[in-house]
């Protein structure tokens, strides 16, 4: 069980809030990102319980704090893809995609929060302020780190901003299943796949069963983007097991969901 009442319990980047409606982690900016970016993570708590992940629900709840503001809630199918934060498809637009890319261009009046959903999936989040200030969101779950989401959004970036630079960018990854708790039959094509393609991420294979360290997957892929790893911060709580302060649909919450919100200012 984790102590969410000490600061020290969670990593550098993540400071916790809990209140009457349950546990929010903030998401500490360093200087570059200070005032011009806003992320927090929604945990579990009276204010996302029953509403089964639904994002009618939640921003229901949550319409004293949106200020007026739209927000993107992409259907999360565990692909690729990334929707740009354009007001247009904004809720109850629900695109398919599992990512979000905020960027002043796409959002001249500065009204657009993006939004993604959780329950063991890792919460990614990535911004900089070269060559200008942008933030990406991802969810990735076993498929979806196995598709190479975070190389497919990365590549795509690259693509869009001529002066991005990886000592300049910050990552968050956010709390889902650990190795301890992760495991699928190899008698799954993809889970084989795993397997041989995440070496030294597979802390053990028994009785059929594998073990998965998806938060080591993720991480070598955006330290392989170039990002060093004083500018990486990231979770280790792993969501089965403190199912007291997160959702795990592995470990029973099969429709209420985390909501990762965020918005550049």
């Amino acid at each position: 069980m984790i102590d969410v009442s000490s600061k020290d319990a969670f990593p550098a980047g993540f400071e916790p809030v809990l209140g009457e409606t349950g546990l929010r982690l903030k998401y500490v900016m360093p200087p570059d990102l200070k005032g011009r970016l806003s992320a927090e993570l929604l945990c579990r708590g009276n204010l996302l319980d029953g509403t089964d992940g639904m994002p009618s629900r939640i921003f229901k709840r949550l319409e004293g704090e949106l200020e007026g503001d739209v927000v993107l809630a992409p259907w999360q199918v565990h692909g690729t893809a990334v929707l740009e934060g354009r007001p247009v498809w904004a809720f109850p637009q629900r695109v398919k995609a599992d990512g979000v890319l905020l960027d002043g261009c796409f959002d001249p009046d500065g009204r657009v929060r993006g939004s993604l959903r959780f329950a063991d999936c890792a919460p990614i989040l990535l911004a900089s302020t070269f060559p200008h200030p942008w933030a990406l969101m991802l969810h990735s779950g076993f498929k979806g780190t196995l598709l190479r989401i975070f190389s497919a959004a990365w590549q795509r970036i690259r693509s869009l901003y001529d002066g991005l630079d990886p000592v300049r960018t910050f990552a968050w990854i956010g709390p889902s299943i650990g190795a301890c708790c992760y495991t699928r039959k190899l008698t799954d094509p993809l889970a084989v796949r795993a397997v041989e393609e995440w070496v030294g991420h597979v802390p053990r294979v028994a009785e059929q069963l594998a073990y998965f360290d998806l938060l080591g997957v993720i991480e070598e892929q955006i330290r392989n983007a170039g990002l060093p790893r004083e500018n990486i911060y990231r979770m280790d709580h792993c969501t089965s097991c403190n199912r007291d302060s997160f959702y795990s649909y592995r470990a029973g919450d099969l429709d209420d969901r985390m909501m990762l919100i965020a918005k550049l200012n």
